[in-house]
């Protein structure tokens, strides 16, 4: 402990030029914290200080804040993400904070700063710094619910501001939010996933959020705003927040009180370009009425996903309504979604002829049935663009396959990367599906994992594959069955992959003089 005391008595005198200090994870002692501090004051250029992990509590972030000279005042990033606090040296914390005017970063991300240790920063920040860019969550408690709220209004420059996984339910949140005086209005990002939310503080927090003119990110992952909580928060917004570009509400929970109102909500962003409802807690009912809502400005959508949503046939049509809208959308995501029957069908017919532009589309664990494979076929043979397409772990044998790759037209040509892993084949459409693979001349990728590709099945799609599918550089059919009787047609297909670079057969069941074609068929 000697040797480091030294070490820092020695850069006291011969360095005090740095920009960058980082001191993550590191382990200090009181005897030694003196040392630190005064080195740390002695960097007048310091723009960056990393603290993560440390424990700067008691009596070592006592001495150390004590000895840090005001002429070290220009920090633009402080990181003491993780970091270790305590209330008898939080008051010269906050004066260190309040000394930087050039502090654009401030973390406490997953940092205890509740009770006193917030009060006393918060309360020791003076309002002149004010130029802080992002600042990003800690844990709150009611005592500083007041001392924060201010000092985010102070923040007139704030672009960033992340309160992941924070309980500002409450108190907490309504001191926060009601404290927030109209000249915080700069926010561009603002991040609430998986927060606790309460009636309480619903409407400040719609009233924070309707201020936020600016605002191009707006996330609520897994938050519960079901009810009035909801109700307040989005009939509280008013219409000149309209300028979000990106909104997630994925696993969020929703009623029909609020639904639509969060319509509305979506409705206003005439900028919207991502929207995500993915496993949202939305019943049928509440998709109903929330899509009935959305008013056709909203509009310009490029990457929209409904992973694993409970479908219905009453929503079927309002939410094909709402897609046909959006004719510049690129990504469309419907994992694990059942589109079987009328829902599908519905979904599907009102979109083909106008969501032309798809350039990723995600069906995979869906559920297909006859009704809507028609529909299917036409909407996917209608993308030009299409690059990445993924049907893996779907039912797509018998009629149902066959109708949707023989309604796939051929302008539908530009796959670059096809993800058919553990989907169920049959001889039916696998003659069609090949027809569907072979078209696409530009495919690089193919993806055909543990899928049964007995009997005719292979056969049908390698012949055809080798005729006009010549491009593929990965080939991943690990897990899958082979038959003795498509070993030819399998290995002209290989022989003719001039750019193959990745093949992936692991665990591949096939016979002895299978592998002895596969193996003399591939490339040296």
């Amino acid at each position: 402990m000697r040797q480091e005391v030294d070490f820092l008595k020695i850069f006291q005198k011969s360095c005090s030029t740095l920009q960058d200090i980082n001191l993550g994870c590191c382990i200090f002692s009181s005897d030694m914290s003196a040392s630190l501090g005064i080195f740390l004051g002695n960097q007048t250029n310091l723009k960056l200080l990393n603290l993560f992990q440390t424990d700067i509590s008691h009596q070592i972030g006592k001495t150390m804040f004590e000895n840090i000279s005001p002429t070290c005042c220009n920090i633009e990033d402080l990181n003491l993400d993780s970091g270790t606090l305590s209330s008898d040296m939080s008051i010269l914390l906050g004066r260190f904070v309040g000394f930087q005017k050039n502090l654009r970063k401030l973390n406490l991300y997953e940092t205890k700063v509740n009770c006193e240790i917030g009060k006393n920063i918060f309360e020791n920040i003076p309002q002149s710094s004010s130029n802080i860019e992002e600042l990003k969550s800690f844990n709150f408690s009611i005592e500083m619910g007041n001392p924060l709220g201010k000092f985010i209004g102070y923040q007139t420059n704030l672009r960033h501001l992340n309160l992941n996984e924070t309980d500002i339910s409450g108190e907490i949140g309504k001191s926060i939010f009601g404290n927030l005086p109209k000249s915080c209005t700069s926010i561009e990002k603002l991040q609430l996933d998986c927060c606790k939310f309460s009636l309480e503080m619903s409407t400040p927090l719609g009233r924070f959020i309707g201020n936020q003119t600016n605002m191009k990110h707006l996330s609520h992952y897994a938050t519960n705003i079901s009810n009035e909580i909801g109700n307040n928060i989005f009939k509280t917004i008013p219409n000149s927040c309209c300028n979000i570009e990106e909104l997630q509400l994925d696993s969020c929970t929703f009623s029909i009180e609020m639904a639509a109102l969060l319509g509305e909500f979506i409705g206003n962003q005439q900028n919207l370009r991502y929207l995500n409802l993915s496993e949202a807690t939305i019943g049928g009912k509440i998709r109903k009425e929330m899509f009935e809502h959305i008013s056709d400005f909203c509009c310009n959508i490029e990457e929209l996903e409904l992973d694993s949503c409970n479908f219905i046939i009453e929503m079927s049509i309002p939410l094909g309504i709402f897609i046909r809208h959006q004719r510049n959308l690129r990504k469309l995501s419907l994992f694990s979604a059942n589109l079987s029957g009328e829902i599908g069908s519905n979904i599907f017919k009102y979109i083909s002829q106008f969501c032309l532009n798809i350039e990723e589309l995600n069906l995979r664990g869906c559920i297909f049935s006859i009704e809507m494979s028609f529909q299917l076929g036409y909407f996917i043979g209608n993308q030009t663009i299409l690059s990445h397409l993924d049907i893996s772990q779907t039912d797509v044998s018998g009629d149902v396959g066959q109708n949707i790759f023989e309604s796939i037209c051929q302008k539908c040509c530009n796959i670059d990367e096809l993800n058919a892993d553990h989907c169920q084949f049959s001889s039916e459409m696998s003659f069609p599906f090949g027809k569907f693979i072979g078209n696409q001349v530009n495919l690089r990728k193919l993806n055909i994992f543990s899928t049964n590709l007995m009997g005719d099945i292979d056969k049908n799609i390698f012949e055809i594959l080798s005729e006009s599918c010549c491009n593929i550089e990965e080939l991943n059919a690990s897990c899958c069955c082979f038959s003795m009787e498509m070993s030819s047609s399998f290995g002209k297909f290989l022989k003719t992959q001039v750019n193959l670079k990745k093949v992936n057969l692991y665990n591949a069941n096939m016979c002895d003089e299978t592998r002895r074609i596969v193996f003399e068929s591939l490339p040296n």
